[in-house]
């Protein structure tokens, strides 16, 4: 597997994973991941046409734009796309609910939130359950403490949150965080 972003890729990147096939590393030819394709110009796109038409490189390309504007014919031709759609913040919903979850168990802190908090990210990320969990882990870790500015990130802080639980934040809702009993 090569996994190559077009926005920092350049055909020497190229290149080099097609000097990959046929040899005793790809003796079955390459999966090649390529993100955000439509950053790479006619000519990178090209440069893998050959391969991906004799099976040497099996393709496997995402973008945020509309592949039918960005992405050369040949290839597309060549290719079967699948549109992934927004999902609703129900569908989100469990992600969030597990971000947080996880962000406890990680953090080593015991989180709850207000009821309706949960559904504030899922709402609000567009169908992109990225940008959900995004905005969980911005939320826990914004999460103030009594009597200081901001909980320290705890990946920075040996000791975190040396003032003691709880820990929480307000606004629409609330995310208390209690942390470990101080030794």
């Amino acid at each position: 597997l090569y996994h190559l972003n077009a926005t920092t890729a350049s055909l020497q990147d190229v290149k080099a994973v097609i000097s990959d096939v046929d040899t005793m590393l790809a003796p079955n030819g390459v999966l090649l991941y390529l993100d955000e394709i439509q950053y790479f110009n006619k000519k990178q796109q090209q440069s893998l046409l050959e391969f991906i038409e004799n099976g040497k490189i099996t393709l496997i390309a995402s973008t945020t734009e509309n592949p039918y504007f960005t992405i050369f014919n040949a290839i597309l031709s060549r290719s079967t796309v699948f549109e992934f759609k927004a999902l609703t913040a129900e569908d989100i919903l469990p992600a969030v609910e597990r971000g947080f979850r996880l962000m406890g168990e990680e953090l080593e802190v015991d989180i709850r939130c207000e009821p309706g908090v949960a559904e504030k990210p899922a709402a609000a990320s567009g169908g992109d359950v990225r940008k959900a969990l995004n905005a969980v882990e911005l939320l826990v870790n914004a999460a103030r403490c009594p009597g200081t500015e901001a909980c320290p990130s705890p990946w920075r802080t040996p000791g975190w949150w040396p003032n003691g639980p709880p820990c929480g934040m307000t606004g629409t809702g609330t995310i208390t965080t209690t942390s470990p009993p101080l030794s």
